[in-house]
């Protein structure tokens, strides 16, 4: 018979094991997610969120070329330097923000010198949006509110699929891409939501899965975990209510709900995010054809 002694080692033996599996198993489901959804961080002096889209696979096993798509938070603190690694580096001469009025004239974006600059804004109307972004600002429109952050979000993302806004944005958006012979970045205020949702958009275009698009969609939230942690921790200077923290965190955020209700919403209104490309951002199969052609390499 087996002693307790014994017992405890088959036991520590079977753990060593469970753990040796998990630990493969855990590897190997980031290696997938990395070979889904590449992308590198552009590391500037301020902005947080910024990425260029190199890397990113199609299902036709084709990856987008680096130095061609770059995605953005905002660039109101955007130094001479951080501009000459956006140009130099990246190849960026055309800047497209997708920014609100207020939020432009609050905190406009700096060093444009060297780019082409245009502002196609999407507006939601969403009552704690006031151009300023304040931490103070949002606590306090929170705290007047009833809404969970999880539903200003979703309306948020019904608007962006509903509003002549963001057709238009994206018209822009689609048109400089066939255009530009360099590379264009494209930006809002935290490039999550607005930015996000064109980012859907244009790797649709270009052949990605949904799965690949919407890893690509959350890594917004890795990228920006230090900024959100910073904006909370500021937050608690003017409330002590974990449903208002608990507001703010869900609109700092990325979820895969928010996403899922823009594409479902496509769906409704339009038929489908294929439909919607075509149908109202005017993309026929030959463009199609060309942006694949120019972003994709085998």
């Amino acid at each position: 018979m087996f002693s307790r002694k014994n017992y405890q080692k088959i036991l520590l033996v079977i753990l060593a094991v469970a753990i040796s599996i998990i630990s493969f198993l855990s590897i190997k489901t980031i290696a997938s997610a990395d070979e889904l959804s590449t992308d590198t961080g552009v590391f500037l002096s301020q902005p947080h969120n910024t990425r260029d889209l190199g890397g990113v696979i199609t299902t036709s096993g084709r990856h987008v070329k680096n130095n061609e798509l770059v995605r953005s938070d905002s660039l109101n603190q955007t130094t001479a330097n951080d501009a000459m690694v956006l140009r130099e580096n990246h190849h960026v001469t055309n800047i497209i923000d997708f920014r609100s009025n207020a939020e432009v004239t609050v905190a406009p974006d700096k060093n444009l010198a060297w780019f082409f600059y245009q502002h196609q804004a999407i507006s939601p109307q969403l009552s704690y949006l006031d151009g300023t972004h304040s931490i103070k600002s949002i606590v306090k429109k929170v705290r007047q509110g009833h809404q969970t952050g999880d539903q200003i979000m979703l309306d948020m993302y019904d608007y962006i699929a509903d509003s002549q806004q963001s057709v238009t944005a994206y018209k822009t958006l689609f048109k400089t891409l066939l255009t530009n012979d360099n590379a264009t970045l494209y930006h809002c205020t935290s490039g999550k939501d607005r930015t996000g949702v064109a980012t859907a958009l244009i790797l649709t275009a270009l052949g990605s899965d949904k799965q690949t698009i919407d890893l690509n969609y959350l890594e917004s939230n890795s990228y920006r975990q230090i900024k959100v942690n910073n904006d909370l921790q500021r937050a608690r200077k003017y409330t002590k209510s974990q449903r208002i923290l608990d507001v703010i965190q869900d609109m700092e955020s990325v979820k895969q709900p928010y996403l899922d209700e823009y594409f479902n919403e496509l769906t409704s209104r339009y038929g489908g995010v294929t439909q919607y490309l075509h149908n109202q951002l005017g993309l026929t199969d030959q463009d199609i054809q060309q942006l694949q052609s120019k972003y994709l390499a085998a």
